[in-house]
């Protein structure tokens, strides 16, 4: 990936998986859990929402990545989610930027690079069955690949 940033250097090779549940009852409410780059992978998302995950809850720390567009990437990935699940999505960073995202990708409320703000709004609370966007969005990823002539 140097090829085309060396902000690549910058990514931390000391982290490692949980194996608890990435489901948090935080009272009535079920939040399906990814920590930072673990939005990256749909998985861990799409696991918590068959578990009867409501909300998408996503903590993470930008501070490694500086100014870099490391956190507005992140912070796309988890409006993606929020599609591709039908489930709204809290990214909440401690220095990046933070958004409450509704399940069609928009924002209800959205912060700034390296401010510190309170974001506060109602988010729907999504019981409906797991959307099938990902698995589509992967196949045709896939078949675009496959089929580029650069890979012949």
């Amino acid at each position: 990936f140097r090829t085309f940033s060396t902000a690549v250097d910058l990514v931390r090779t000391d982290f490692a998986a949980g194996s608890g549940p990435n489901i948090v009852q935080a009272g009535p409410v079920r939040l399906g859990v990814a920590i930072c780059f673990e939005v990256a992978f749909d998985d861990q998302l799409r696991t918590a929402v068959r578990q009867g995950a409501q909300v998408l809850f996503v903590p993470t720390n930008n501070a490694t990545f500086g100014r870099t567009d490391e956190s507005v990437q992140q912070l796309a990935m988890s409006r993606l989610r929020a599609v591709e699940l039908g489930r709204p999505v809290a990214h909440v960073s401690t220095v990046g930027v933070s958004a409450l995202i509704r399940p069609d990708g928009s924002f209800v409320g959205k912060g700034g690079h390296f401010t510190s703000e309170v974001l506060s709004a109602s988010l729907p609370l999504s019981t409906s069955s797991l959307r099938h966007f990902g698995s589509a969005l992967r196949w045709s990823w896939r078949s675009s690949l496959r089929d580029s002539p650069s890979r012949h």
